[in-house]
């Protein structure tokens, strides 16, 4: 607030503040979904909101001069109340000339200072530029920030590159009278004659640029610096491209001066840099638009350095006409978001007041079997029918027709699917065709495209390219599901970068953000796993591959295994809960493979199998993965296997302490004595002691690396 007084004599005065992605988690959230960056506000009303960007790791900034409110160009901006003088590299001068004191002195990061003269209010931005010049040439500052539209680091907030670091304020002059220009230009000392001379650049700025601009811009700048095909380049030429809205002698221009470094010269460099130059085209395949250009500027933190220096006026802040196809509604993003504030204690604990959580229900895309905005898993072994599942879901998601448990009917939308394990010519799409589905609403995800790369093409990977899964759903505004066959082919395994699916850290890592990716798109995630090997006699969670952290992380999941008759499998399987600790209990379902036929285009007939859902089952998964493994010859022992699929049962959505299981027994009728032993001896449960003293209990989990016991 002190900040706010000394500039405008009032702390609840409208300012303007930004919020800049810093961190890497901070980019990964802003590729991945819409997020408010801009306010307008007085600092009270704000605070809050800026705090919790703040903790999420964006950097919060604020305009030091009177704008209209209306954008953040120069045109925008009415009058200069203040001069900074950035010291990040130079230290803070024992004397001041005249003794001309800053008016504020705040501690960016270690070493690093921002002071803060204030001044009789004006609208001459030509002088108030050319004397923070002067101000940044007497004591060893930054000349370049010197912009009228210029954002500073806000006090009170976390400055987060390399080690956090609050930004301070740690000399005030708060009731001192602002200073006018001409004690300022009295009392610092002139620039030498080169630099002082008069910039060609209006002092409002460039608004749209043509050719004579453009020559202007690039006169003293070295196309070595900009190497074609590395980021400085694409991101000159994309901001080139769209100030100039694409013009031909713009374009021919910027690709003369390339060829000036030697380095690059000769036709086939022409060509290539006119390739890249042209998929900045946004109605063009692949191409990209205006509104990619801020997104990029935004996420790579290009403005200060690298544009600065070349354009003289563009900055990440600076708003460009987006294409209504690509236009963030962030008014509407941010009322869905979660308002609740964020405290911190001391020591850096954060937490929420739940008196101050709005409850809010599931959003249910199969009621209590599949959750939208959340993460779910089918598993089960191999040839069981799976994938033909996912087509039946996927068929009536993209129809709008009822579910096979008669629990209602979907809302049409559109599905994604990466499939890394079946073709889409001869398998996938006979499938969706055979379960009826609206192939045009279905988009499989082939390969990520890297046109100027040596190895174009590569596998899609979740750990890598979920700003680009972010995209797609965006782009087709009604995906309800998203499903990934299978998990661990998209994990980024192998290489250097790999992910370790048997190390819960590593999957929890990749499988986190993607359920941030589904709760912020408000889509269903149905992710397909394998069963490990030799499995047999495990509890069904423990039956899955790698590690458990895959199911974790899930909120539902579903398993599928035959029936078994004398050690053969019938015609008749299972789709049974393997975890649900959201939604109300439901029976499993059966169901049956059946072939059916698919005419091609051609007017070749496929022989196509499909899913035939036949009923309803009381069987626990427990119990269906017995009877696979026992090959459905007779059970005995009904107390104790009754036992077994009780605590089976309990322990399916995490672990409990064994004192409430003995309650829970009791009620159910169960002997407590069988219920050890059916947990120890045919289960294999885990127990582990929690806390100390009176308040510790043995909490029992099911057997497995990687038990959650969050």
């Amino acid at each position: 607030m002190e900040l706010i007084e000394t500039l405008r004599g009032d702390a609840s005065a409208v300012m303007d503040f930004r919020a800049i992605p810093e961190t890497g988690a901070a980019k990964k959230m802003l590729a991945s979904g819409p997020i408010r960056l801009r306010y307008r506000g007085a600092l009270p009303n704000l605070l809050d909101k800026l705090k919790r960007l703040n903790n999420e790791g964006f950097a919060v900034y604020y305009a030091l001069n009177l704008s209209d409110g209306k954008g953040t160009k120069c045109a925008n901006f009415r009058k200069v109340l203040a001069l900074p003088l950035d010291l990040d590299t130079a230290p803070l001068p024992k004397k001041w000339f005249r003794g001309l004191e800053p008016h504020l002195i705040i501690e960016t990061s270690p070493g690093k200072h921002q002071c803060i003269f204030v001044i009789e209010p004006t609208n001459d931005f030509a002088a108030t530029k050319h004397m923070v010049q002067r101000l940044a040439r007497a004591y060893g500052g930054d000349p370049s920030v010197c912009d009228v539209p210029r954002v500073l680091r806000m006090p009170g907030f976390k400055h987060q590159k390399g080690n956090p670091f609050v930004s301070r304020i740690i000399s005030s002059r708060q009731f001192e009278a602002p200073y006018t220009m001409v004690e300022l230009d009295k009392a610092l000392p002139r620039l030498p004659r080169n630099e002082s001379a008069p910039s060609d650049e209006p002092p409002e700025g460039f608004d749209t640029i043509g050719l004579e601009d453009v020559e202007l811009m690039l006169k003293d700048a070295d196309p070595a610096q900009v190497v074609p095909g590395n980021t400085e380049w694409e991101e000159v030429a994309m901001a080139l491209h769209t100030l100039s809205n694409n013009d031909h002698d713009v374009k021919e221009f910027f690709l003369d001066w390339c060829q000036e470094d030697p380095s690059y010269a000769g036709q086939e460099h022409r060509d290539t840099n006119e390739f890249r130059w042209d998929s900045f085209t946004a109605d063009k395949p692949g191409g990209r638009g205006a509104g990619t250009l801020r997104r990029r500027l935004l996420d790579n933190g290009i403005s200060a350095e690298n544009l600065k220096v070349i354009f003289g006026r563009a900055t990440p802040e600076d708003d460009f006409d987006v294409d209504p196809a690509l236009k963030w509604d962030f008014e509407s993003v941010e009322d869905c978001r979660k308002n609740a504030r964020v405290y911190k204690t001391n020591s850096g604990v954060q937490y929420q007041l739940a008196s101050e959580v709005e409850p809010e229900p599931i959003n249910w895309l199969w009621p209590n079997r599949i959750a939208r905005g959340k993460l779910n898993f089918l598993a089960g072994p191999p040839d069981q029918g799976k994938s033909q599942i996912t087509c039946d879901l996927i068929a009536r998601v993209t129809t709008g027709s009822a579910w096979p448990d008669e629990s209602g009917k979907p809302a049409p939308g559109s599905v994604i699917v990466l499939a890394a394990e079946d073709d889409a010519g001869d398998t996938i799409v006979p499938r969706l065709k055979a379960a009826g589905a609206e192939v045009s609403k279905v988009m499989i995800v082939q390969m990520m495209v890297k046109p100027l790369k040596a190895r174009p093409e590569r596998m899609f990977n979740l750990a890598n390219d979920l700003p680009g899964l972010a995209e797609l759903i965006r782009t087709c505004n009604d995906v309800a599901l998203v499903v990934i066959d299978p998990i661990n082919s998209y994990m980024g395994a192998g290489g250097r970068n790999g992910t370790d699916t048997f190390k819960a850290s590593e999957v929890r890592s990749v499988l986190s953000p993607l359920g941030n990716l589904a709760e912020r798109h408000d889509v269903a995630v149905l992710f397909l796993s394998h069963l490990t090997k030799n499995s047999g006699g495990n509890a069904p969670l423990a039956r899955m591959l790698d590690s458990q952290a895959f199911t974790a992380i899930a909120r539902c999941g579903w398993f599928v295994a035959p029936e078994m008759q004398d050690r053969k499998e019938t015609a008749r399987k299972f789709f049974v809960k393997g975890k649900s600790n959201i939604g109300a209990p439901v029976p499993g379902l059966t169901y049956e493979i059946e072939e059916t036929t698919v005419t091609t285009a051609a007017g070749l007939v496929l022989k196509v199998p499909r899913i035939k859902w036949t009923g309803e089952t009381d069987m626990s998964a427990g119990q269906v993965f017995r009877q696979m493994d026992n090959g459905g010859e007779q059970e005995k022992g009904s107390a104790l296997e009754a036992a077994i699929t009780f605590v089976e049962d309990e322990l399916a959505s995490g672990p409990k302490p064994s004192d409430k299981l003995k309650d829970r027994a009791e009620e159910r009728g169960h002997s407590w004595r069988t219920v050890r032993r059916a947990a120890f001896e045919g289960i294999g449960v885990r127990s582990e002691r929690s806390g100390f003293g009176k308040g510790s209990a043995y909490v029992w989990s099911l057997p497995g690396p990687d038990i959650d016991f969050g």
